[in-house]
């Protein structure tokens, strides 16, 4: 009898079917053993700070739920852009995330014409971990205590006063422009490389007053050589119940109620959306832990722990509110 060969097409879209129908179980098998191996977590700046140190708590407490060591690796540079891209160009086997704030995924393609990364074609979002307030801070011989007062002092005094910023456009520049317009105050403005420097020079009165971090303005607080006039957002800090928001304190301008940034977790965008999930149901976990939670209240910040669509929904809406107080503020792309 003769045989009947299929036809070479047949034959070569029944063996790509085989293949593929061998494969799912493979990846699946892969998934549902991961992690199978350490995992890498970026951080965007040099290790010391305060992105850095949460990261590592996450880190030894995601290693221990794993059961695999999460390795913290710092690459900094660059407002953040080279540890961003390393994370949007990292191996999406579900092995490599990274650590992303605001100025990574919202303000940076807004200022920069040109970016290595995509937001929306490269990264998937994981979790939003933590909302980061900031306080407005003034040296203690500034005159003024709440939002009027210091506004007839900038007001009564044109040119006199100054304020620092640790990067053009981000939220504590604009708050501060916004400060100096409603008070008709010509301050000059001072750009540093990093908060602390920043914090030092009000310490100094070299500048006079600027938006800056709980953490790192606590112990001058506490020590009397720096004033805080409030806190950003709407909800006091439980690390300082007594300071006012800002709100609370007569600065009426809806951006002292905004939310100045997070600190949130990302992976390449081909990261297997089981393992992301599975990932931000892990940092859900983390960040209640009471250890990790009395830590970073501690630190200033407000936990919170997200689902991937809570985190993208965010994005998507402060993402058209900067790009608002941006244009505003006539800061053009670089």
């Amino acid at each position: 009898m003769k045989t009947i060969q299929p036809p070479r097409r047949t034959f070569l879209r029944g063996v790509a079917a085989t293949m593929c129908a061998g494969a799912l179980p493979l990846v699946h098998a892969k998934q549902a053993d991961w992690p199978a191996r350490s995992i890498t977590m970026v951080v965007p700046y040099a290790a010391g700070g305060l992105t850095d140190v949460l990261t590592r708590a996450l880190a030894r407490s995601l290693g221990e739920r794993l059961g695999q060591t999460v390795v913290v690796e710092n690459k900094g540079g660059a407002n953040t852009i080279l540890g961003t891209d390393a994370v949007a160009k990292g191996d999406p086997d579900g092995h490599h995330f990274g650590i992303a704030v605001a100025t990574s995924l919202i303000n940076n393609p807004i200022l920069y014409k040109e970016l290595p990364y995509s937001v929306e074609r490269d990264l998937a979002l994981v979790s939003l971990v933590a909302s980061v307030p900031l306080l407005l801070v003034t040296h203690p011989a500034v005159a003024g205590d709440n939002g009027d007062a210091l506004r007839q002092t900038l007001r009564a005094n044109p040119g006199k006063y100054s304020y620092g910023a640790y990067s053009i456009g981000n939220y504590g520049h604009l708050a501060a422009m916004q400060l100096d317009e409603a008070s008709d105050a010509r301050m000059v403005s001072a750009v540093y490389r990093g908060e602390a420097p920043m914090v030092q020079d009000v310490l100094g009165q070299h500048i006079h007053l600027a938006f800056a971090s709980p953490a790192t303005c606590a112990p001058h607080i506490a020590a009397g050589t720096l004033k805080v006039l409030g806190v950003t957002g709407t909800q006091r800090l439980a690390s300082m119940p007594k300071v006012p928001t800002l709100s609370e304190n007569g600065f009426e301008d809806e951006i002292y109620r905004m939310n100045p940034g997070w600190i949130a977790i990302v992976a390449p965008s081909r990261t297997p959306a089981d393992i992301v999930r599975r990932m931000s149901e892990q940092i859900v976990s983390v960040v209640h832990e009471p250890a990790v939670h009395e830590m970073m209240v501690g630190m200033g910040l407000v936990p919170v722990g997200s689902t991937p669509e809570a985190f993208a929904e965010i994005y998507r809406n402060e993402t058209v509110i900067w790009r608002d107080l941006l244009t505003r503020a006539g800061i053009q792309p670089q």
